[in-house]
């Protein structure tokens, strides 16, 4: 009976290592776990920024062409109207095939 209790009490105190190892392995899993979070809250405000900054970009391109063809046609306009006749009717199909 004695050695049934001694085996009882090594057991036991087997399944409180083990359990102690357990709780540590789920604890490191945790701060892993909340390590992941803050990194993927950082990439994820970073990614907003960059897509922030992607959409002024593409709101300055827009405007920059937008006036680019203002000039152009204004241009066209002009240098069609202050040229002569013939040359005007070639010169204003090579401006145009430019375009």
């Amino acid at each position: 009976m004695l050695t049934e209790l001694h085996k009882l009490s090594q057991n036991i105190d087997l399944l409180i290592e083990i359990s102690n190892r357990n709780r540590q392995s789920h604890l490191a899993v945790e701060e892993q776990l909340e390590d992941i979070c803050i990194q993927r809250d950082a990439l994820r405000a970073h990614l907003e920024q960059v897509q922030r900054e992607r959409d002024a970009l593409s709101a300055k391109i827009i405007n920059a062409q937008v006036r680019l063809n203002a000039i152009l046609e204004k241009l066209l306009h002009t240098g069609l109207s202050e040229t002569p006749p013939d040359v005007e009717r070639s010169q204003g199909h090579n401006i145009l095939s430019h375009i």
